[in-house]
């Protein structure tokens, strides 16, 4: 039957709708073979990206390079910069210990200097045959002696000089540059005139000069003058100084 039912196909070609075969629940059983994986035909896809793997190498090497280099150049610009800054900072005190010795030597020069130069006796116009002391003193300095004040007294003996002075007897005043002024003594009576004259009895006239110069600075100048007979006078070997002789030992 089969045969005769293809048979009667036109051209003799098979009835396509005889091998469908169809399941119990109608549906067609067929089933189409699944599509084969796609796959990239072109190996340079698939293969590492080795330009960029070369560049991300080369950079790192340059980097590790310029580090090696930088520092390299670092060590030896340090010790120059080191080396510089110590010289220039020793230069730099250098340069300020001339300033500090210019201003000190130019202070020194201008400055007031008061120092004691006469001591004379002169007879009193107050007591029958007495006398009294003076003492001249002089600003030698450039610029005026302020606050110019002096304390003084009298010993016998050398022995008899006291460390401590007087206190400031007298009050303060000005002694421009080149100036004199003087420190006067009590009478002496006559009879103490005639045992210093005769030379048996050694008396001391000392004390101290006190004064300020115009840098603010305080100054002081000892002096001790001996009494010897005949009413001569000359610088005692003690109690002579001043404020910057004792500084400077």
């Amino acid at each position: 039957m089969s045969e005769a039912l293809n048979a009667g196909q036109p051209g003799g070609q098979e009835n396509p709708s005889a091998d469908i075969q169809k399941s119990g629940n109608g549906q067609c059983g067929c089933s189409s073979p699944a599509p084969p994986p796609v796959t990239d035909s072109n190996p340079a896809h698939n293969a590492p990206n080795s330009t960029n793997h070369q560049t991300k190498y080369s950079l790192e090497w340059w980097k590790t390079i310029l580090e090696i280099v930088f520092f390299l150049l670092a060590v030896p610009v340090a010790i120059f910069a080191g080396c510089q800054w110590s010289d220039t900072h020793r230069q730099l005190g250098v340069m300020q210990d001339q300033l500090d010795e210019m201003k000190s030597d130019s202070t020194l020069d201008e400055r007031a200097w008061v120092v004691p130069f006469e001591m004379t006796a002169e007879k009193s116009t107050t007591y029958t045959n007495g006398f009294y002391f003076k003492l001249m003193f002089k600003n030698t300095g450039k610029t005026p002696a302020l606050n110019v004040s002096e304390s003084h007294n009298f010993a016998v003996g050398i022995s008899g000089v006291l460390t401590n002075d007087p206190p400031i007897q007298t009050n303060s005043m000005l002694l421009a540059p080149d100036g004199i002024s003087f420190i006067k003594s009590g009478v002496i009576d006559a009879g103490t005139i005639e045992v210093i004259r005769d030379g048996d009895l050694p008396e001391f006239i000392y004390g101290k000069i006190v004064y300020d110069d115009i840098f603010g600075k305080h100054h002081w100048t000892q002096f001790c003058w001996s009494i010897e007979d005949g009413l001569n006078f000359r610088p005692a070997p003690v109690h002579n100084s001043t404020d910057d002789a004792q500084q400077s030992k």
